[in-house]
């Protein structure tokens, strides 16, 4: 995949942005990767540049630390005002929708659970992502009863229960989409581990990320495995991906 001009540029304001222990945090943390990475060899690639890093995993690195601290600067009650305006955009597409896969909203994260209970208590066929620790890979399983369904995964986040039906990912109508930023051209970042990009491969349907305003970036340096979205929903607009 071939990143447009100019990325590199983006990427060193996001580098030196950081303070000097931020950085050499940002290179451990790539390193990091590079020996723990889940992605499969065949689909991950590192390039020769500079020995043990690669420069556009150092430079995704970077750019998680300032999404990290941009969105850690949110006020619970702007999160809630700008929850609350998506939730309304997204009313209608959740009505027209079949099978919708949800997730399940991080603290920082634009809160759509509400969304969730609605489309449960309207009988509507959703379901989570549940992490499957046997194959290190996201499944999808049904949710019928929020009170009944939901655990606490292995990653602390609220997940089906493993006796919850699975919903082969074939099957959706409509993914909603989390990650720390996206750009105008679909293209994600998510948070390191390739799990989600792997689950996004398998899925069908349209692909709709969710995220605050602050979180559209004008440039997201993008590897061979990293799944784009069809379209991205804020509290105050529904844009549609133009790769």
């Amino acid at each position: 995949m071939n990143n447009p001009p100019g990325w590199k540029n983006s990427i060193r304001w996001n580098l030196f942005s950081l303070s000097p222990g931020e950085r050499a945090g940002v290179r451990a943390s790539v390193k990091h990767l590079f020996s723990h990475s889940p992605i499969p060899d065949s689909h991950f690639h590192p390039p020769t540049m500079e020995p043990e890093i690669n420069e556009i995993a150092l430079a995704k690195e970077a750019l998680r630390a300032t999404m990290r601290t941009a969105l850690a600067r949110i006020t619970p009650e702007i999160r809630e005002v700008e929850s609350v305006s998506l939730c309304e955009r997204l009313e209608l597409q959740i009505r027209s929708a079949g099978i919708i896969l949800f997730f399940a909203p991080l603290e920082t994260e634009i809160d759509i659970w509400p969304m969730l209970e609605e489309a449960v208590a309207e009988g509507k066929t959703v379901a989570l992502p549940w992490f499957n620790a046997a194959t290190q890979t996201y499944l999808a399983r049904q949710v019928a009863d929020l009170e009944t369904d939901i655990v606490t995964g292995k990653f602390g986040v609220r997940e089906p229960a493993e006796s919850c039906p699975e919903i082969p990912l074939e099957a959706f109508h409509l993914v909603l989409v989390p990650g720390l930023a996206f750009d105008l051209a679909g293209h994600r970042l998510g948070r390191g581990k390739g799990y989600y990009d792997r689950l996004l491969q398998h899925a069908n349907g349209i692909k709709c990320g969710i995220c605050h305003t602050l979180q559209l970036n004008p440039l997201i340096p993008a590897e061979p495995h990293d799944a784009k979205v069809n379209f991205i929903l804020t509290p105050d607009r529904l844009i549609r991906a133009k790769g």
